[in-house]
């Protein structure tokens, strides 16, 4: 093929594969997204099997951590600290 020929090609068929290119790339970067979107959402939902332990070892904590505050404050109310040691 000469160049008037590729030119006459390009011209007659040029948007036909420029937009055919676009369409396989996009449905190809669709692919890849899909792929790797679908292997995060089975890895979430596998992490979320594990959730309720770890959701009970953390309110054993938070708990543990309030009564220890109520004691403290039990305490202060006992023998109020004088306000020059109020901060230490």
């Amino acid at each position: 093929m000469n160049e008037l020929e590729i030119g006459k090609f390009i011209e007659k068929k040029g948007l036909e594969i420029v937009v055919t290119v676009a369409a396989i790339l996009l449905l190809f970067s669709g692919l890849v997204f899909y792929f790797y979107a679908w292997q995060a959402l089975n890895e979430a939902a596998n992490s979320t099997a594990a959730a309720p332990s770890i959701k009970q070892a953390l309110l054993e904590v938070v708990v543990r951590d309030l009564d220890e505050r109520q004691d403290k404050l039990n305490k202060l109310k006992e023998s109020p600290e004088p306000a020059r040691n109020i901060f230490k």
